[in-house]
């Protein structure tokens, strides 16, 4: 996130993609949002532990509109990512 805000002067909003049902999502989420905190960014937690849940998280954040998606990295969500650049606007 830090490089991020070098980068992007205007980086305001990070949203979170965390998997609730991980406990180290739990440890990720807390550091990244102390993280978002320290450099003043809005922080937005989305979490998905299916499927369905999955589908839900992906809405919320076309609604939500962050400057950058951090996804935890864990097993369900890594594997269900979209292509290699999917996510770039």
């Amino acid at each position: 996130m830090e490089l991020l805000k070098k980068l992007l002067p205007s980086f305001s909003r990070v949203a979170v993609l965390s998997n609730p049902s991980n406990p180290y999502c739990a440890i990720a989420v807390r550091e990244a949002g102390l993280g978002a905190t320290g450099l003043g960014l809005q922080f937005d937690l989305v979490e998905a532990s299916d499927s369905h849940g999955l589908d839900d998280a992906f809405l919320v954040l076309s609604r939500k509109r962050p400057d950058a998606v951090l996804i935890v990295a864990d097993p369900f969500l890594v594997r269900r990512l979209p292509s290699r650049g999917a996510f770039h606007r």
